[in-house]
């Protein structure tokens, strides 16, 4: 089979079960904010442009169920505001079911096809991105499609949701990421930037990629100075018009530009002196990341945690457990050890490499500071300096996080502990010549260690605010997951991992991913249908 037909039947194959559980499986509301997001759907398709919070309302009866849960009334939709992309492409689905078809099943279910294609889109776009750095077809089929086994993003891509349409985006914007490192086309920074910026008005928590990009590709970008920094511009500009116009709308609105739903409350009107350790070793916070990322199963209004169960307004949520979560540990595990084999592969290679020059008309930032500064002690210093620092960040969060009280717990916190010291090193090892292939991958801990600090610090402000920790959700670092996969599959390239290691892995994820559904997730839409 060729490649091109390769990338092509693995997505259909996975788009097709996508949009099987969406419409067949998954109970309407059964995904996180998915009677939000709908609503959102509803208005842009009924004429209101963008709707806005605090005004946008929630259709009494659009599911169909009882007026005794929902109310006579249209009530206020309490889900935080969100740019429009994603429910204006909704909207499509939307319309062509309400013209050809008569009865609500369809209507209330076609927004979801959606999320379903995106992720089919997705296995195709993480496809010819691994074949891109030089992976054979069978090895990339493999990397592009492990992603979709995990339970939370088939759950997620069964509903109506933008994180699986922003994760394509981002998978979009991360191939023409791959195209610049790797062939220095500057057509190709633009077109990142496109895809960015439509990642930027779809979800803001996309935002947060778009800084690193932005500057990689900056600190990337080769020629003479007029050229670097014409193009410079030119580049950020198109990145960030979109969150810019998002920025611009909610400041005019809202009186902040971040504004999302009621974010703007001081955090000192809380806890005020709790520090982040101590966040850390009273909430299980790590453990939850881990967990919610793996499949955080169901909705309900504020059953975040069994304590506040009293609280909820709608059904409650489950994560996922026994084999599919050990399993799921196993393979995070083994990702991480290939990867920091391959960064130790680097500083072996660093340590024997003699330092060349490049003409100056091809220099870039990057290239001045790893080739032409021939500062050979202070680069290992700062290494030195970084992994330092790194390992101590991985420490912290390490004693500071209660070990989870289940089968592998102690290597599921070990897992989430590691990425700052192999961000550390990586960002050491950029001080030093390296191939683009190679700067691709040591990109990704960096910015990842970058986009979860944000995340680690958006959830203890939360827990300064409310007094217990929010936003634990793994589906925020989805923008991320693209650029991380892509790098591990340079790892595997590079140390030449056999397809059979790899294909353990797969089998691993399909068990585990049959073992969730089959042990916990239909169950659990049997027991809590609304």
């Amino acid at each position: 089979m060729s490649s091109r037909w390769a990338s092509i039947s693995t997505a259909l194959l996975v788009a097709i079960l996508a949009t099987y559980m969406a419409l067949f499986v998954t109970p309407l509301g059964d995904t996180p904010d998915e009677s939000g997001h709908y609503s959102y759907v509803h208005d842009i398709a009924n004429g209101t442009v963008f709707p806005l919070f605090g005004e946008a309302k929630m259709t009494s009866g659009r599911w169909g169920y009882d007026v005794e849960r929902w109310g006579e009334d249209n009530r206020s939709n309490y889900m935080a505001q969100h740019p429009p992309l994603f429910y204006a492409v909704a909207t499509i689905p939307y319309l062509l079911a309400d013209q050809l078809t008569d009865g609500k099943w369809w209507i209330s279910r076609a927004p979801r096809l959606v999320s379903a294609l995106s992720l089919g889109l997705l296995v195709f776009v993480l496809f010819k991105n691994l074949t891109l750095i030089g992976l054979d077809a069978p090895r990339a089929a493999i990397g592009s499609v492990a992603i979709t086994l995990v339970p939370n993003l088939l759950h997620l891509s069964s509903g109506t949701t933008n994180d699986v349409f922003l994760l394509l985006l981002c998978a979009i914007a991360t191939l023409y990421f791959t195209q610049f490192i790797l062939r220095h086309q500057i057509s190709a920074a633009y077109w990142c930037a496109f895809w960015l910026t439509l990642a930027g008005i779809t979800k803001m928590n996309a935002w947060v990629l778009i800084a690193p990009f932005v500057a990689i590709m900056v600190f990337e970008l080769r020629g003479p100075f007029k050229h670097w920094l014409t193009h410079s511009v030119g580049v950020s500009l198109l990145a960030l018009a979109g969150p810019l116009w998002w920025m611009g709308r909610s400041f005019y609105h809202h009186g902040s530009p971040f504004y999302r739903s009621g974010s703007e409350v001081d955090p000192r009107a809380g806890l005020g002196s709790s520090s982040f350790t101590e966040l850390l070793g009273d909430w299980p916070v790590m453990e939850w990341l881990f967990g919610h990322f793996l499949g955080l199963i169901g909705f309900s209004g504020y059953c975040v945690t069994p304590e506040l169960r009293e609280f909820c307004t709608g059904i409650r949520m489950t994560q996922i457990y026994g084999f599919s979560r050990e399993a799921f540990t196993w393979v995070l595990l083994g990702t991480l050890i290939i990867f920091a084999l391959f960064l130790l592969v680097l500083v072996y290679q660093a340590l024997r490499r003699k330092t060349r020059n490049e003409p100056a008309w091809g220099v870039s930032v990057q290239s001045f500071i790893a080739v032409r500064l021939p500062l050979l002690p202070l680069k290992w210093g700062l290494l030195g300096a970084l992994l330092i620092g790194g390992t101590a960040y991985s420490v912290i969060i390490f004693i500071s996080s209660g070990v989870p009280a289940q089968p592998n717990g102690l290597l599921q916190l070990l897992s989430m502990s590691a990425p700052p010291m192999l961000a550390a090193l990586a960002l050491g090892l950029l001080f030093f010549p390296q191939q683009a292939t190679s700067r691709l991958a040591l990109y990704a801990p960096i910015i990842f260690l970058f986009f979860g600090s944000i995340l680690l610090y958006q959830i203890y402000i939360g827990y300064l605010i409310l007094g217990y920790p929010s936003a634990t959700q793994g589906r925020y670092l989805f923008p991320i997951l693209p650029l991380l996969v892509v790098a591990f599959g340079v790892a595997v390239q590079a140390l030449k991992v056999p397809r059979w290691v790899l294909a353990v892995g797969f089998v691993l994820l399909v068990f585990g991913l049959a073992n969730a559904y089959l042990d916990q997730i239909i169950p659990f839409y049997i027991e809590s249908q609304v």
